[in-house]
């Protein structure tokens, strides 16, 4: 790991409270719209619909995260949180393409079974040769 100074850990946490509370926040009102449209009410659900927007585009992403907290690391500590980070994309690319090869045809197989015979024409008439069995992410 890296051992943060406490100042840096302070301006750490403060970055994470931030994003938090944004989530939090996102996810209440998410909550409410719900409950708005379950209740019909269309006037409260159209409101919190750019209640919900604006709160949704106020949460940074993952990486704008991890770019802040780099910001407060020193020379030697982003060697190390750089190291780390390309350690988990790799990671997560490398579940990505299991998951990928689990899937034929848009849809996932069951550990084990056989894949569909996917350079056979479907119902639609579409075969691989055209891109009908390609999956994009």
């Amino acid at each position: 790991g890296i051992e943060l100074t406490p100042d840096q850990n302070k301006k750490v946490t403060a970055i994470i409270s931030a994003q938090k509370k944004k989530r939090t926040e996102y996810s209440k009102l998410d909550v409410q719209l719900a409950a708005a449209r379950s209740a019909n009410d269309l006037i409260r659900a159209r409101e919190l619909r750019t209640q919900v927007r604006d709160a949704r585009d106020k949460i940074e992403s993952l990486h704008e995260v991890l770019d802040s907290i780099r910001g407060v690391l020193n020379k030697e500590q982003k060697i190390t949180f750089d190291a780390n980070r390309a350690k988990l994309i790799a990671e997560s690319q490398s579940i990505r393409d299991t998951r990928k090869k689990k899937k034929v045809g848009g849809k996932k197989t069951s550990e084990g079974a056989s894949p569909v015979n996917t350079s056979e024409a479907d119902s639609t008439g579409s075969s691989e040769e055209d891109g009908a069995g390609e999956v994009s992410e």
